[in-house]
């Protein structure tokens, strides 16, 4: 598998965040916070989780460029991500994309701000030991952003069908 640069992670970056825009704006009210039958995520909930988790993986990514080596990233039940599903999967559209759009830029900004050796700066990820950068954005950032896009256009679907 090639290593993938930092201009290709941020065209997948603009993609997913072009996705999840057009997403905020086809759901209305109802279905922008609707609760699936299996009890999984809203819309709204998928969207604030992406706000913080970009937020939260490019202060990551700017911690570990300044300090090698340092601990980086999370579980599932770190409670930062936990308290902002509860505190904004209620807000109002406006509220969500605006998150979305100043997380985005956050994010490349970080990533903009990045050289191809930085990519390759190690830190110490909480569950996966040794990551180099590269392989913490990819996977954490790029991957991730994908892998909510694909949540949340089944919810449109699922939500179109019913």
């Amino acid at each position: 598998m090639t290593e993938r640069n930092l201009a290709d992670m941020m065209n997948d970056l603009r993609q997913t965040q072009q996705a999840f825009l057009g997403m905020l704006s086809r759901a209305d009210h109802s279905l922008l916070y609707q609760r699936p039958a299996d009890g999984s995520w809203t819309l709204a909930q998928v969207l604030v989780h992406v706000t913080e988790a970009r937020r939260f993986f490019a202060a990551g990514t700017r911690e570990v460029l300044a300090t090698p080596g340092i601990q980086m990233g999370r579980t599932v039940d770190h409670p930062g991500r936990l308290q902002n599903i509860i505190e904004h999967a209620g807000d109002p559209p406006d509220a969500i994309r605006s998150r979305l759009i100043t997380s985005h830029q956050d994010l490349l900004d970080t990533l903009q701000g990045m050289t191809t050796d930085d990519l390759q700066v190690m830190g110490g990820h909480v569950k996966h030991g040794p990551q180099s950068l590269r392989e913490f954005i990819e996977h954490f950032v790029v991957e991730h952003d994908q892998a909510h896009v694909q949540q949340a256009s089944a919810l449109l679907a699922g939500a179109t069908r019913n």
